[in-house]
């Protein structure tokens, strides 16, 4: 059985809660950040700890957006889980 065809269902009301509240979460540091590198304030965190930071929120918060805006998780994202929810 292959159910390539079909896209996932919707998530649940809960969990689209939460992806509003982590999108505006993130919203929020986003400002709080650019507000001090404006202000001439250096962060006080290691370059290696920023970098990090940094990929894991390009790669992982749009996912929320999407779940948050669209009320469905994507139907590929590059990670492990990507082909989960498909049954062979």
């Amino acid at each position: 059985m292959n159910d390539r065809a079909t896209s996932p269902g919707p998530v649940a009301g809960w969990a689209r809660v939460l992806a509003w509240v982590i999108v505006v979460a993130s919203c929020v540091a986003g400002v709080g950040v650019a507000i001090g590198v404006m202000s001439g304030q250096p962060l006080r965190v290691p370059w290696y700890v920023l970098a990090v930071l940094a990929v894991a929120t390009m790669w992982g918060l749009p996912l929320f957006w999407i779940v948050a805006i669209r009320g469905r998780p994507p139907r590929y994202w590059l990670g492990l889980g990507s082909q989960h929810w498909q049954s062979r």
